[in-house]
């Protein structure tokens, strides 16, 4: 039995190691489905007496898989290493300006054209892609260094290699790379760059310069690994030829070499004082600077035909004879063509068409709330009323008097139902030792006759707070009376629009403005995006910003009260003055009933202490519909407790279940760095790869 179990052990093992294999070979097959190194790398660089350097790289793959292009990234600018060099004035610092493709060949030596803008598209993952006998430009920026990546798509579909080489030959022109000093000037070139993720099997640099060097200034970053590197001489010590096998990924050649003061003419700058303040410019018909704004360096000595340009503007072209280091300053001014001056002119006025519509358009809502907000009867002169007028409920006064259904407008509502016999109100549970309160007091509510006769707000709000059930507290409404809550309210602004008080509901009229005015905003934004490409909609977008915010502010007052809305209106405000200054009134038979029966129309216009205080003398009795803790009662108290009944019963009923939640993200971070083995910062490197 022992070893029959043993041997069920190993099988279960063996199955799911199985599986392990299904589900993780297939992944670690697809790994090594394809790769690729670099057969050789092979830069000559060859250093012009006048300040320029031409670059020739040679870049052999051996692919083994399928392949669509190769990638060379050549690093233009590095902030940082920019950076160090300012900050310590003793660092060997090199770098360029800019560059010229001069050629590129592909592996039989065919010259390729490079893409035009209309000529590259996007493949299915989002990569540039051209037609084959054509390279692609691109300028990318990444963690800082500004990059000139050159991209060869031999083949959008894909070429399934098998351990097979394909090379690429660029031939390019760098300017400003020479760096000058008192005794000497000096070349700092990273050739062979380090942004890569596989080996170089064959590294082989070859220096050419205008006169002899001494080989004694050179110095070289040559990581360690594999066989030592040679340096040769030739052409009277005018050629230097640097080669070294295995370069592991992420290691590069760089080269610092130090050349007799006055073989190379130092470059001339350029100081551009221009309108506009960015142009495009074209030196020699060849060297191409997009975006020039204040400043261009690296040039050569000689004589220089320059053509600057502008979207929209007329062409200028100069010709110039700069001397060895010198610095220029050079105006350039270009003017509009006359189809830009047009479209100014146009932009202009439709812009001022636009500004101009802000008045109209600020009269034209003012008509509109007059015709549409403002009550049809604006009467100023407001007299006493004894009683609510057209015996309003409290909940219809109080969404009358502010065009809104508060939660204070319900609440109240319970209280007068509650005078007016349909449920009792029970007062329990405080605590308090010594006068100071240890508990707050919760509230019971007990049906006390059915609610046929009440108004259909009424009766959903009955129904609201009890369901099936006889008596319920008010803690018994949290995460439940929220849901109904909107229901009531949609029912009271119909009984506004049923007594005719209101043509339309006042939310609805709101809502409708609302979203005008956020509509105009959006819009206006819209116009603005827009007008970063044709700046015609300016105005109109300022315009119709300030006109939609005006209409979000104005919404609150475009609900209307009809004639008769308006008149009942002036009444409640009469009432309001009664039950401000009711001792005035005393003819007019305050008896205790009055101050149980206005005590809800109190509440809603928020003076219910106040009226508590004018019949603290006259009132001594105790309500059947409220029952409190204490035996002594007075109108003091049940106000207060009134209010806490208010409080209470309010935050229950609006209490909606919380919902909580956590989220987590993950990011991804990556970079690289110059290490070419010296401090400050050189020029070329950046980085090359294929897919």
């Amino acid at each position: 039995m022992t070893k029959y179990i043993s041997y069920c052990k190993y099988f279960i093992v063996a199955f799911f190691l199985s599986l392990g294999f299904i589900f993780i070979t297939p992944e670690v097959v697809n790994a090594q489905d394809r790769s690729y190194v670099y057969e050789s790398i092979d830069v000559t660089i060859d250093q012009n007496a006048d300040s320029t350097m031409d670059v020739t790289e040679v870049l052999r793959y051996r692919f083994d898989g399928v392949y669509h292009a190769m990638v060379r990234d050549i690093r233009l600018v590095s902030e940082e290493q920019l950076q160090r060099c300012k900050e310590n004035q003793y660092l060997q610092c090199g770098g360029f300006e800019t560059l010229d493709i001069l050629e590129v060949r592909d592996d039989n030596r065919n010259i390729l054209d490079r893409a035009q803008p209309d000529e590259i598209s996007l493949d299915s993952q989002g990569r540039s892609v051209a037609d084959p006998d054509k390279y692609i430009v691109l300028n990318k920026t990444e963690g800082g260094e500004k990059l000139f990546s050159l991209n060869w798509i031999f083949s959008e579909e894909g070429i399934n290699f098998s351990n097979e080489t394909k090379s690429i030959t660029i031939k390019y022109r760098v300017y400003g790379a020479p760096n000058y000093y008192d005794d000497y000037d000096l070349l700092y070139w990273n050739a062979i760059f380090e942004d890569r993720d596989v080996m170089v099997e064959k590294a082989r640099v070859t220096l050419n310069y205008p006169g002899p060097v001494d080989s004694s200034n050179l110095s070289l970053s040559v990581p360690g690994h594999g066989n030592e590197y040679q340096v040769e001489t030739a052409n009277n010590n005018s050629r230097v030829i640097i080669s070294k096998n295995n370069l592991f990924p992420g290691e590069s050649l760089t080269i610092l070499q130090k050349m007799p003061k006055g073989m190379i003419e130092r470059y001339a700058t350029l100081n551009l004082i221009m309108d506009p303040k960015e142009q495009d410019l074209v030196i020699n018909n060849l060297t191409t600077f997009e975006g020039v704004k204040d400043r261009i360096s690296g040039l050569p000595p000689g004589e220089h035909k320059l053509v600057f340009s502008h979207k929209g503007r007329i062409p200028k072209e100069f010709n110039i004879k700069l001397e060895p280091g010198e610095v220029k300053d050079l105006e350039v001014s270009l003017d509009y063509t006359k189809s830009e001056l047009l479209k100014v002119a146009l932009i202009i006025a439709a812009n001022i068409i636009g500004v101009l519509l802000l008045p109209i358009g600020t009269f034209k809502i003012y008509q509109l709330w007059k015709k549409k907000g403002r009550d049809q009867i604006d009467k100023k002169i407001i007299v006493p009323e004894y009683s609510p007028p057209d015996e309003i409920r409290p909940y219809l006064l109080g969404s009358l008097k502010d065009e809104m259904v508060d939660i204070k407008d319900i609440t109240s509502s319970i209280i007068d139902l509650a005078y007016r016999g349909y449920i009792k109100i029970k007062e329990f549970g405080a605590k308090e030792v010594l006068g100071i309160k240890l508990k707050k007091a919760d509230f019971e509510l007990i049906k006390q006759k059915e609610f046929n006769n009440l108004s259909e707000p009424e009766k959903d709000l009955m129904d609201a707070v009890f369901g099936t059930k006889e008596r319920i507290t008010t803690n018994d409404l949290k995460n439940k009376f929220y849901k109904r809550l909107p229901g009531i309210k949609k029912k009271i602004y119909e009984e506004l629009v049923s007594a005719k008080y209101f043509e339309e509901k006042p939310d609805s009229v709101r809502t409708k403005y609302l979203g005008i005015g956020f509509v105009m905003i959006i819009v206006a934004v819209g116009l603005v995006i827009v007008s970063t490409i044709l700046p015609i909609f300016i105005g109109l977008a300022i315009t119709l910003c300030i006109l939609g915010i005006i209409i979000l502010f104005l919404s609150k007052h475009m609900p209307s009260k009809t004639e008769l809305g308006s008149k009942v209106f002036h009444k409640v405000l009469g009432f309001k003055m009664y039950m401000e200054t009711a001792e005035k009134y005393r003819v007019q038979n305050l008896t205790p009933e009055t101050f149980e029966k206005f005590l809800p129309y109190a509440i809603v216009f928020g003076i219910e202490k106040q009226w508590a205080e004018k019949f603290k003398d006259i009132y001594k009795g105790k309500p059947d519909w409220y029952e409190g803790d204490i035996s002594t009662f007075n109108t003091i108290y049940l106000v207060n407790s009134l209010s806490n009944f208010n409080t209470t019963t309010a935050s229950a009923m609006t209490v909606s279940p919380s919902s909580s939640g956590t989220a987590s993200g993950g990011g991804w971070s990556g970079g690289g760095g110059f290490s070419g083995g010296f401090s400050g910062g050189g020029g070329g490197g950046g980085g090359g790869g294929a897919w």
